[in-house]
């Protein structure tokens, strides 16, 4: 699909964002770590929430077969997504392009995998970080359920 039809974009949330996020509280998902250019989101023409979150599964497997003792451990607690989402409390956002364009920012070629990058500099993300929660409010940023993610 080319880029310009790209309608949304997919954010995955670690579980402190994810109740952080049901609360209405999104900032924190949105943080650049220092010397970070880029926010990495998956595009929703190519991925699914699902496979948004089993990317997870998989990087962890692929870390395990390379004998990370943490990587092992989380796998231990959680072999799949359904227990990445009801047990650990990982959650997946929905956003809208047109948002993230309205904030003048531009998103990257997505990758065949459909990784793909909300291109920002600090002073950018911090004033994408400040309009996260009004467009949580207009539906611009959507937390999806628990059933979508789970869907295959």
């Amino acid at each position: 699909m080319p880029e310009s039809e790209v309608l949304y974009l997919y954010r995955r949330l670690l579980p402190k964002q994810t109740a952080t996020a049901i609360h209405g509280g999104l900032e924190t998902a949105f943080t650049l770590r220092e010397g970070e250019n880029e926010l990495p989101v998956f595009d929703s023409s190519i991925v699914t929430p699902r496979s948004t979150l089993q990317k997870v599964i998989d990087a962890k497997k692929k870390s395990a077969e390379e004998g990370d003792s943490k990587a092992i451990a989380f796998l231990d607690r959680c072999p799949d997504v359904k227990t990445l989402i009801s047990r650990e409390k990982w959650g997946v956002l929905r956003i809208t392009r047109k948002f993230v364009e309205k904030l003048g920012l531009v998103i990257s070629a997505s990758e065949p995998d459909g990784h793909c990058e909300i291109l920002m500099n600090a002073e950018e993300n911090a004033k994408f970080r400040l309009a996260v929660n009004e467009a949580m409010a207009r539906g611009e940023i959507v937390l999806v359920t628990i059933e979508e993610c789970l869907a295959e």
